[in-house]
């Protein structure tokens, strides 16, 4: 086969990828920001403004509340995720006794259908029937508005997210933690190397590029979902 009849071949083989690609990403990217810069009523004519609707959007004070308590939940909600994740891997990248039984409980609340785990909460939350509010009636402490105050709700949101994908971060972390090189870490024992100092010079400076990586990407997630 010549050259010329090889290179065919293979454009025509990625050419299907390459449709599949413009059609459900490149086309409703530029479709989204068409939209954006004009005035599309139901029924009406199509009317290009230009920044107009940007210039509208950063002073409607709707926007910028909600922008504010999105980003509020997101950087909480992602260092607690990570501080914890990162605590929950480090135990459990030991050798220890149940170590698998430890990680199947972690994994369990990311398995769980988005659906099911707002039900569950919203039950959970409810202000009079309860069953937080009802366990902290029975040991003579205030019950909370946990979903019915702005303030509440931001706490209580962050809550939720941080029971149900601390162990996406915990995943990522223990999976390079594993993957470490065991020769390094055994030499640094035997030079009198304290723990602290196992992870500061060495365990975190190697997993940092898949810590960096599960931040972002529950980063951005949170970021859409909020």
């Amino acid at each position: 086969m010549s050259r010329t009849a090889k290179e065919r071949t293979k454009h025509i083989l990625i050419a299907p990828t390459l449709a599949f690609f413009i059609g459900l990403t490149l086309f409703p990217l530029i479709f989204t920001i068409v939209v954006s810069l004009s005035h599309l009523p139901l029924g009406g004519k199509f009317q290009f403004r230009g920044l107009e609707n940007y210039s509208r959007l950063i002073t409607d004070r709707t926007f910028l509340i909600a922008l504010k308590n999105t980003l509020i939940i997101t950087v909480i909600a992602v260092i607690i995720e990570y501080l914890l994740g990162l605590g929950l891997a480090l135990l459990v990248g030991r050798e220890i006794r149940g170590g698998r039984v430890i990680r199947l409980l972690i994994l369990l609340p990311m398995m769980m259908p988005p659906v099911a785990v707002g039900f569950m909460w919203k039950l959970l939350y409810h202000q009079t029937l309860g069953p937080i509010n009802h366990i902290l009636k029975l040991m003579s402490l205030p019950t909370f508005p946990w979903t019915t105050q702005p303030g509440w709700a931001l706490f209580s949101i962050i809550l939720v997210d941080v029971w149900q994908w601390i162990s996406f971060i915990f995943i990522i972390l223990l999976a390079a933690i594993v993957s470490l090189p065991r020769e390094p870490f055994e030499s640094a024992k035997v030079d009198g190397a304290t723990s602290w100092q196992i992870f500061r010079d060495m365990t975190f400076p190697l997993i940092l590029p898949a810590s960096i990586g599960a931040i972002l990407l529950r980063s951005i997630e949170l970021f859409k979902l909020s």
